[in-house]
């Protein structure tokens, strides 16, 4: 985490963190490059419409909590990226939130 900072750092003033997964099968980011925004889901059904930036889980649950959720909701194959930005927002889930200019700034491998 402490790498990921450094470089969150690096493209934030006072950078804001989350952690992200995405499934196996959707595109792979590399550290530095910007995350896609998410979209906005109501009843388990994608609305269309983009969000101001990209849903994640919030930081201050920690690494082993963040890696044990997301495992469980997208399966034990799907990338997890440590994801910083300029602020954030609040998400509509428990520890969700909405991390505005989305970078990725660490990865979580297996």
């Amino acid at each position: 985490m402490q790498a990921a900072e450094e470089i969150a750092e690096e493209l934030f003033f006072e950078p804001t963190f989350g952690f992200r997964a995405l499934p196996a099968d959707d595109p792979k980011y590399e550290i530095g490059e910007q995350m896609d925004k998410s979209f906005d889901w109501q009843n388990d059904e994608c609305t269309g419409e983009e969000l101001a930036g990209a849903c994640s889980l919030d930081a201050k649950i920690g690494v082993d909590s963040a890696i044990e959720i997301l495992r469980t909701y997208h399966g034990s194959d799907c990338a997890i990226y440590i994801i910083a930005g300029s602020s954030s927002m609040r998400g509509q889930d428990p520890d969700e939130k909405i991390i505005i200019d989305p970078h990725v700034v660490g990865i979580i491998r297996n």
